[in-house]
């Protein structure tokens, strides 16, 4: 721009070439294209940032004035913004996103709980997963809008996962009442996890902040095979009122490893049969 000597910058960027060179490109406009990762809002309500990521495996801040809740988790953009670092937090102040594609594969970075704690910079709002054995789960209170699950993996480091209370994942809005129960039978000290979500740090400390309940799930040892198991449960359904008990019988290969749960109708783990 010839009037203040500003640049326009239009050719081919990634977040990983932005990130390393933030200096030369803050207060410069840009187009960038890459993949939502989380929307504006789960994040904390009263947050108007969304989060980009593209094949550099770098994440970055997506920044507007208003709540903008016009793209969502998946979709491949286009992007004309700003340059901008607020508070320590690189960022681009959008003028315009255009959707290329709706339900693109989201980029991830897996990672171990090490990498994560001595690289917090790289990971700062990039999408990343990890797994590891819950060891600590803090329920929201008054004043701390969430819940707090320490995980450690074999390497013995340990992070934190932050589920806030405006996900819905675990705690509606207010967080005074669990909405998923299935979830809360899966995050209780000692089950293993695998954990995606925005990486950060609070207090000196990595954080991962997953935004939706698909970013939870168990971690499963090996893959998933077709070899044979078998389980026979007779009667369904049985009325335990007029005494009727449930037989059940199942087999498998000496070489596999079978977990066998009964869970109620809401989804809430009763027992382990076998492990």
């Amino acid at each position: 721009n010839e009037d203040d000597g500003s640049c326009y910058y239009s050719e081919d960027i990634t977040i990983e070439i932005l990130l390393d060179n933030l200096d030369s490109f803050v207060g410069e406009v840009i187009e960038i294209d890459g993949v939502i990762t989380v929307a504006a809002g789960r994040l904390r309500t009263n947050f108007t940032e969304a989060f980009l990521q593209d094949e550099s495996g770098r994440g970055i801040i997506l920044y507007s004035s208003q709540l903008d809740t016009s793209f969502i988790r998946g979709d491949s953009v286009h992007v004309v913004a700003e340059v901008d670092e607020y508070d320590g937090k690189p960022e681009l102040i959008y003028s315009s996103i255009t959707v290329l594609k709706q339900n693109a594969e989201i980029p991830v970075e897996e990672i171990s709980i090490s990498v994560f704690n001595t690289l917090p910079l790289q990971y700062n709002y990039t999408f990343v997963r990890v797994w590891g054995k819950i060891i600590s789960r803090n329920e929201p209170r008054p004043g701390n809008e969430g819940t707090n699950i320490s995980i450690q993996d074999e390497s013995g480091e340990v992070t934190t996962v932050r589920i806030w209370n405006s996900t819905n994942i675990l705690y509606n809005d207010v967080g005074d009442e669990i909405i998923n129960d299935e979830l809360d039978s899966l995050l209780q000290v000692g089950r293993i996890i695998e954990v995606a979500g925005i990486g950060g740090e609070f207090s000196s400390a990595s954080q991962l902040q997953p935004a939706y309940a698909t970013d939870i799930s168990e971690k499963l040892e090996g893959q998933i095979g077709d070899f044979g198991a078998t389980l026979s449960v007779f009667p369904y359904p049985f009325v335990p009122q007029l005494g009727e008990v449930i037989k059940y019988s199942y087999s498998f290969p000496s070489d596999a490893r079978i977990k066998l749960r009964v869970f109620d109708t809401v989804g809430r783990l009763i027992t382990t049969l076998y492990d």
